[in-house]
């Protein structure tokens, strides 16, 4: 099992941390070492999870260089000999997956009924106003977009089929994939469109993108001069 770690340094990132070989070796990350490693590397702990590495912290000492790895939740630190490039001593780097696994599974009893509602037919926006009370258009939707933000709320809605069921409330209204895509292409090429919106569709194709394996059909599309020429009009 893949475990997602979401972890506040300058931003909200989503952080995978992998189970063992198989899955990391799928993953294409790099893998690296205490010494040599560098922030987006991974590093194996030694109770054989695959962690990445979000920071890194030094500190010059007479003898030797002294090293603070950060990853989701912890960090790891050691010493490395200047004159023998050896590591100093050994020290156990150990990964404790349990906080991160009841993190993500712990949901609120308000969260779970907006799920029991959406599973009844109502669309989202009316689960959650339901349930929370809130009315004005505005609120709500900076709420929804904060709850869908929330990997424990997401995968609790496709375990318990409700994502389906507001795919299909959505195709009912013609919101289908097909009308998504034509959407964005075509603000993409209106020049009057808003910059803020281009930018948006910009940032969820290029996340969209993270697992396409054919990526020089659309290399253009991300070409920074062709991004800032249409954010420009």
């Amino acid at each position: 099992m893949i475990i997602h770690s979401t972890y506040q340094l300058d931003k909200k990132i989503d952080y995978p941390i992998y189970e063992n070989k198989n899955e990391f070796d799928n993953s294409g990350c790099n893998l690296s070492d205490f010494k040599n490693c560098e922030i987006g590397d991974y590093l194996k702990t030694d109770n054989g999870y695959y962690v990445p590495i979000i920071n890194i912290k030094e500190f010059d000492k007479t003898k030797v260089l002294y090293r603070i790895i950060y990853y989701p939740s912890g960090n790891y630190s050691n010493s490395i000999y200047k004159d023998s490039g050896k590591v100093r001593s050994r020290v156990y780097f150990y990964y404790n997956r349990d906080p991160q696994i009841n993190k993500l599974k712990k949901l609120t009893p308000n969260e779970k009924l907006v799920v029991n509602y959406v599973l009844m037919g109502m669309s989202l926006d009316e689960a959650y106003s339901s349930v929370y009370k809130i009315s004005n258009p505005r609120s709500l939707r900076s709420a929804l977009n904060k709850l869908l933000t929330k990997n424990h709320f997401s995968s609790y809605l496709i375990e318990t089929g409700a994502m389906n069921k507001l795919k299909t409330k959505l195709a009912e209204k013609g919101l289908t994939q097909e009308w998504l895509a034509s959407y964005m292409k075509s603000t993409l090429e209106n020049p009057k469109a808003p910059s803020g919106l281009k930018t948006k569709i910009f940032e969820y194709l290029s996340d969209q993108l993270k697992d396409v394996e054919d990526k020089p059909k659309v290399k253009n599309l991300l070409n920074p001069e062709v991004i800032n020429k249409s954010l420009s009009n």
